[in-house]
């Protein structure tokens, strides 16, 4: 089982999820899919009824969660599902770049009031956070575009 994504919260009235995806496969599931739900030795399986963009983020709707009370008792799970193949990765593992230089690699993605950072493990050793809203997607690598003060990790 490959971690996919995090529920973040509800998304409207008819049990709509608001999703962080870890793993961009999550974006291929389709209608009928079988997603694994766990959090703190609970694990449920539900089923994709639809799933769409929803800026950085995803919306997902699955058929067994049908209103926001529903929706909101998954708040805070992991989403796992089968491996694929043709997997794309999400940001975890991939080297973060800021021009030249070498910055680390990340290592886990947080949600903080506003934002989602990503948690990166430099060169050094040490951990640090660098909004994601600051990250540009190259494939391979993140490239961190700084403000002029954050340079120096």
């Amino acid at each position: 089982m490959t971690l996919l994504g995090r529920v973040l919260r509800p998304h409207g009235l008819s049990g709509e999820l608001r999703v962080l995806p870890i793993n961009f496969s999550l974006e291929k599931r389709s209608t009928g899919s079988v997603l694994i739900f766990r959090r703190k030795g609970e694990e449920r399986a539900l089923t994709v009824e639809r799933l769409r963009k929803g800026g950085r983020f995803l919306l997902l709707k699955l058929r067994e969660i049908n209103s926001i009370d529903e929706a909101e008792a998954l708040r805070g799970y992991e989403i796992y599902g089968e491996e694929d193949e043709e997997e794309t990765p999400g940001p975890v593992g991939k080297q973060v770049f800021h021009g030249e230089k070498l910055l680390g690699t990340v290592i886990d993605v947080m949600e903080i009031p506003g934002n989602f950072v990503a948690v990166v493990k430099t060169v050094e050793g040490k951990e640090v956070l660098i909004p994601l809203s600051l990250c540009q997607d190259r494939g391979e690598f993140l490239e961190a575009v700084l403000p002029r003060g954050l340079e120096e990790i």
